[in-house]
């Protein structure tokens, strides 16, 4: 049984992976969500499913045809990239792509960002050709808590409460438009 089965507000949606890290944090800042009974909608992903989270926001953009190569094979999969003379994921430069249309994602395993992509706070800095590290979700220490109907900034207010209520759980957290949900990490306490 986890912590997290008995958290009144803020509950875990059927096929979520927890890890006891995640777990706790869940149930630590339950009482903060009284007032906004929330899910969380993601929490551990190895590699291969943050590849299938990349290839759907592909499809949902309508950039699947255009990056076919992220769109076959596996997590590992290398193609050759004429534009940048070096073996790159197949994966990578739709990913990229992902990141410049403004998607905020991690990749699968730490990358090379492909095509110009200036960051979730748009502060001017360019990120093409910087490795962005692998996803968050990978280390079993982060998770994602839907938003409502009128986006997650509701959802946000509650887990920066939590945080100034100090909690020990809970790292930091980033607001993810585009997925309709807060993205949080939280540490082993």
């Amino acid at each position: 049984m986890n912590l997290s089965d008995s958290n009144l507000y803020l509950r875990v949606r059927p096929g979520v992976v927890l890890t006891p890290v995640i777990d706790y944090a869940i149930h630590e800042v339950d009482p903060y969500f009284k007032d906004l009974p929330s899910q969380v909608t993601s929490g551990y992903r190895d590699p291969a499913d943050q590849l299938r989270v990349v290839r759907e926001y592909l499809l949902a953009k309508q950039l699947g045809e255009r990056y076919a190569d992220a769109m076959v094979g596996d997590v590992s999969t290398q193609v050759w990239s004429e534009e940048h003379h070096q073996m790159v994921y197949g994966w990578q430069l739709g990913w990229s792509a992902l990141l410049n249309a403004g998607v905020i994602i991690n990749p699968p395993y730490a990358a090379a960002c492909l095509l110009d992509y200036f960051g979730p706070t748009k502060d001017g800095v360019n990120r093409r050709g910087h490795v962005i590290s692998q996803t968050p979700h990978a280390t079993g220490c982060a998770f994602n808590i839907g938003g409502g109907g009128n986006g997650p900034a509701d959802e946000l207010a509650c887990i920066t409460a939590a945080i100034r209520g100090g909690v020990k759980s809970i790292v930091n957290c980033l607001l993810e438009r585009e997925n309709n949900a807060v993205h949080v990490n939280a540490r082993k306490v």
